[in-house]
């Protein structure tokens, strides 16, 4: 059962979403916003400080409530990493859909401007990169991949390639977004066939060789040159 500030909270964001879809995102105000949710003027800036954060606890909601759903699947266990990453990212693209001209302005607002909140994208980030890496684990632990060098580094790639995907979404004039469909399939397969092949693991571990041989080059270089220095120091003080 939800808390009293749950509610209240989702009640705050359901009005924004409402008013912000009707009249654009410069004509509504925290007021207004207040009012359409039966909330006090006061009580609105208990849950957001301002509107920019509405749009990124709108967000956040959407993100939460696609994990909660796939949790929900009594053997989501059992599906495969591909399986699990495509149904979550078409779960969040469902639920967006109903506002989707007003999910395209907040995204542009809060995630494709040099002055996005990293305070505000990084709860978001962190959720979906969790959730990546709880799959990830379940494949290594199911064998279905093996653990590499590099898988550390996979749920934070992971974010970029959400953004693209919502993005590419938000231009889709397909029947039924069909063309994201694919985009997602081709995608995500050709990824996780990139994981299981082990390459990146490879080039992970040629990158490391090239960086400890130049910083050994580097060494050697800088050792050479001090010695050059103190036969130079040594003649002077002669």
């Amino acid at each position: 059962m939800k808390k009293k500030s749950e509610k209240v909270r989702e009640k705050i964001l359901d009005a924004a979403v409402d008013l912000m879809s009707m009249e654009g995102y410069k004509h509504v105000s925290m007021r207004k916003i207040a009012k359409q949710a039966n909330v006090g003027d006061a009580t609105i800036y208990n849950y957001f400080p301002n509107k920019e954060s509405l749009l990124y606890g709108y967000f956040a909601d959407q993100v939460k409530k696609s994990v909660e759903e796939l949790q929900s699947i009594e053997d989501i266990e059992s599906y495969s990493l591909q399986e699990k990453i495509q149904l979550l990212i078409e779960t969040n693209l469902t639920q967006m859909l109903p506002y989707r001209e007003f999910v395209q302005e907040a995204f542009e607002m809060t995630f494709l401007t040099p002055l996005a909140k990293f305070g505000h994208v990084s709860p978001i980030k962190s959720q979906l990169s969790d959730q990546i890496r709880l799959y990830l684990s379940q494949a290594y632990t199911q064998g279905a991949l093996e653990e590499e060098s590099l898988h550390e580094f996979i749920p934070s790639l992971f974010w970029d390639y959400y953004l693209g995907m919502v993005m590419y979404w938000l231009k889709d004039d397909s029947e039924d977004f069909t063309n994201t469909t694919q985009l997602l399939d081709l995608s995500l397969n050709f990824g996780i066939s990139l994981l299981a092949s082990g390459v990146l693991s490879k080039a992970g571990q040629m990158a490391s060789f090239l960086l400890r041989q130049h910083m050994f080059s580097g060494f050697e270089l800088m050792a050479k040159q001090m010695g050059q220095l103190r036969g130079l120091t040594g003649k002077r003080a002669e």
